[in-house]
């Protein structure tokens, strides 16, 4: 019975073990044209493990003296190497930051290469903790690396480090501008495709262009020339501002804090959805669209202002981004008028107009809440879904449009007979 009882407890113990696992170590790789930085981020309790003689210290109890021990750990137990020759590296900064609810040592570095960039010998050796702490795994990931196509919101992970495992290669497959440029471009697209607040900011700016202004009501309709005109004008207005800040934004001209741009998003879009339902004549949609979009710039240039990429490389990321930003733009604008033209023409339109300027209305304040006060919202949750069910929406618009079509005809041809 005595080994029945210490058998459970030992499952115990192991069950406990399994619910807590120990923190990890990971390298985060960042190559910035020819420049390879990398930020370690090493979990305090595990590094004090591994060198008694390191304090457990608080973040503001970080000094220059703890870095300094900290340098000479890590030229200790971090070594890159390019074939048989040893790179030095020169530790830039550190501090104690919280990731994942524990205390970590968050170091960066740059390691100081020759010319040596495209080297197939390029490798990583890397024994900090688990040499003493044969448990611990350190996860070595790509974070930036333009000439991949690699991007921060999508790191490409190299492999795990552990013990008697404590090396890794670090060298390019074949770099590439043009391959840098053509994932740029892709992730515009996919920036417009997977943002809803930016979808019905142009939901909002187009869903009026068909339709007059008369004594401060939106009443008649615009022919189909003068329609693509106001359109013509809007994507041109919208094009001019966002391009203006974006580009601003990402060489780090024009900066703000991104709660307060995120939040007057939200606020572009509850004015537009007002104009939606009845026009603001003072501030046009053209007007609008050059306002809103230097707004929306801002938004789109938080992408690229934080990825470190120097003179050239930005100025590419900057084209390709808004490259791609503008074909789906235009690709959506391009599909969506003659939906809007044809809806415009039956008595559906009105009502259409209405709920759609309601729904935006609702999603840009509960956007406003979320943004302002970091709590969630259902609605803001499920307005944030919007580009899955966007084109089930248009294709069932597409069939109210067309059917009010045939329903027109068939109508003209019995008063005809």
């Amino acid at each position: 019975m005595r080994h029945f009882s210490l058998l459970i407890l030992l499952c115990s113990l192991c069950g406990v073990c399994q619910a807590h696992p120990a923190a990890t170590s990971a390298v985060l790789i960042d190559w910035q044209g020819s420049a390879l930085h990398a930020e370690l981020q090493l979990p305090q309790d595990q590094l004090q493990m591994a060198n008694p003689d390191w304090p457990l210290l608080s973040e503001h109890q970080w000094a220059d003296q703890s870095a300094s021990l900290l340098s000479g750990y890590l030229q200790a137990h971090i070594h890159f190497y390019d074939g048989n020759s040893e790179l030095s590296f020169t530790l830039q900064h550190s501090a104690l930051t919280e990731l994942d609810s524990q205390s970590y040592v968050v170091a960066h570095i740059l390691v100081n290469l020759p010319d040596i960039a495209n080297s197939p010998h390029l490798r990583l050796s890397d024994d900090a903790i688990f040499h003493r702490v044969r448990n611990h795994h350190i996860y070595v990931s790509v974070r930036s690396d333009f000439q991949q196509g690699i991007f921060p919101d999508e790191p490409r992970i190299l492999g795990i480090l552990k013990y008697k495992h404590a090396d890794i290669d670090l060298s390019r497959s074949s770099p590439s501008l043009w391959l840098g440029v053509k994932s740029m471009f892709v992730h515009g697209i996919e920036h417009i495709a997977e943002g809803a607040d930016h979808l019905f900011f142009l939901f909002c700016l187009l869903l009026p262009a068909p339709l007059l202004i008369s004594a401060s009501r939106w009443a008649g309709r615009r022919t189909l020339k003068q329609s693509l005109q106001q359109v013509f004008w809007l994507v041109s207005a919208f094009t001019l501002g966002h391009s203006l800040t974006l580009a601003l934004g990402t060489f780090e001209i024009l900066t703000f804090p991104s709660q307060v741009v995120e939040t007057a998003v939200a606020v572009t879009i509850l004015i537009a959805a007002w104009h939606v339902y009845r026009p603001i004549r003072w501030l046009s949609g053209v007007k609008m669209a050059l306002l809103f979009g230097l707004i929306h710039g801002m938004a789109f240039s938080a992408t690229l202002s934080g990825m470190g990429y120097d003179g050239l490389t930005r100025l590419l990321a900057l084209l390709a981004f808004n490259l791609g930003i503008e074909s789906l733009q235009l690709a959506l604008v391009a599909i969506s008028m003659p939906l809007l033209f044809l809806l415009a023409e039956t008595a559906l339109y009105r009502p259409l107009r209405v709920l759609g300027s309601i729904i935006a209305g609702i999603a840009a304040m509960s956007w406003m809440w979320v943004r302002i006060s970091g709590e969630s919202l259902a609605f803001a949750s499920w307005a944030d879904q919007f580009p899955q069910w966007g084109g089930w929406i248009y294709l069932a618009l597409l069939c109210v449009a067309l059917g009010s079509q045939l329903v027109k005809r068939f109508k003209l041809r019995q008063v005809i007979a």
